[in-house]
């Protein structure tokens, strides 16, 4: 759910969270649940699940799931995957649309001893808009982008959105490496208490594969209102990535 083919993984793509996942959805860690997913014709899906929404990573999870009042997170996602036709060949491409809820009673902001559940909707997207002549199908230029939104009663994070750009074979011998550029913008809840009613990010990063094994990133990070607060600088992070696989 919320996958995104530029936008979805920390160990070869961005650093910030925010450019990886919608921070709007609380997914559980490590819990158990069922997923279910059909596709009814081709290129069209539907999928659903509910997982533990009190799932300890350090656990089994089955205490909490089977055990007592279960609390559990549920979302359903449709989405169209598609391909458009080039001069250079396909360009595939995926949009989708989901809805969760939280089953967890939370406590709401700004009102002591009052609980309430969460809910939101997301919507998530990406699109290869040029392709190199060659065999490799994701050799190219893609875009990607995010929004989605929470109950500002109970969910600090309100609204959210993020867009980028991703170029795999950029420079030429380097078909493996990926340059990605992301930008992320969310507006927090007037009832969270923060300093400032946003937090922006930008990132800038190559993913290099420097053998089959190896991968290795180094990546640039701005970061506006850091912590949604008014009073502190812009922060700058510069970062290195280093991904093993044995």
């Amino acid at each position: 759910f919320d996958s995104n083919s530029f936008a979805n993984d920390e160990t070869t793509q961005f650093l910030n969270s925010s450019l990886v996942n919608n921070p709007v959805i609380p997914f559980p860690d490590y819990a158990l649940g069922a997923v279910a997913y059909v596709e009814p014709v081709d290129g069209w899906y539907v999928s659903g699940g509910g997982v533990d929404a009190e799932a300890d990573p350090r656990t089994t999870g089955f205490d909490t799931t089977f055990d007592g009042d279960s609390n559990f997170f549920y979302v359903a996602e449709t989405g169209i995957v598609s391909s458009f036709r080039s001069s250079r060949g396909e360009l595939p491409g995926a949009y989708r649309i989901g809805t969760w809820y939280e089953d967890n009673p939370r406590s709401r902001l700004g009102e002591m001893g009052r609980e309430a559940e969460n809910s939101g909707f997301y919507t998530s997207l990406n699109q290869l808009v040029w392709r190199e002549s060659g065999q490799n199908p994701a050799q190219g230029l893609g875009v990607f982008g995010r929004a989605g939104w929470a109950e500002p009663e109970v969910s600090p994070i309100e609204t959210f959105g993020s867009a980028g750009l991703s170029y795999r074979g950029l420079v030429p011998g380097r078909g493996r490496d990926v340059l990605g550029l992301g930008i992320s913008h969310g507006e927090v809840s007037e009832r969270a208490g923060f300093r400032s009613d946003y937090e922006r990010a930008a990132e800038l990063y190559y993913n290099a594969r420097v053998a089959p094994w190896l991968e290795i990133s180094p990546a640039l990070q701005w970061i506006q209102h850091p912590g949604a607060s008014d009073a502190r600088d812009d922060a700058w992070v510069a970062g290195l990535r280093v991904q093993a696989n044995f």
